[in-house]
């Protein structure tokens, strides 16, 4: 990923390490305090290694610079995600439950009825009565 923003970097580089689930339900650093699991630490590590490497960050002041410029951007980050994750999830939910249109109505496209009922068996000369069929 290529970003002259330590920041952005930080962010992108977390995004393609973990999936958005992972993000949405995780905190940045395991903490018993939470009830929410920190992220894999393991993938942690390598996001921590391209960091420091990425913008020449020595080895025994990461925690530092992760104190004072990454943590905050980042549980932000983790916020949002939780967020728009919530909000897919309940317009989901909505269009499940939706009622037609009445664009859809009025062509007889209501949920799973056909447009014609008619007995698929007939006799030459029979009409067919079925208001649902379009003239």
């Amino acid at each position: 990923a290529k970003a002259a923003d330590y920041k952005k970097y930080a962010r992108t580089i977390l995004q393609i390490l973990f999936t958005v689930d992972e993000l949405s339900d995780s905190v940045l650093i395991a903490n018993p305090i939470y009830t929410k699991p920190g992220l894999d630490p393991t993938r942690m590590t390598k996001w921590t290694e391209a960091v420091s490497a990425r913008f020449k960050i020595d080895p025994m002041r990461f925690d530092d610079f992760f104190r004072t410029c990454l943590r905050r951007t980042l549980a932000q980050m983790l916020c949002d995600t939780r967020r728009k994750r919530k909000r897919l999830m309940k317009n989901i939910g909505a269009q499940r439950h939706s009622t037609p249109t009445s664009a859809q109505s009025d062509r007889g496209i209501v949920g799973s009825q056909s447009v014609a009922s008619a007995s698929p068996v007939m006799e030459a000369g029979q009409q067919v009565h079925n208001r649902n069929v379009l003239h």
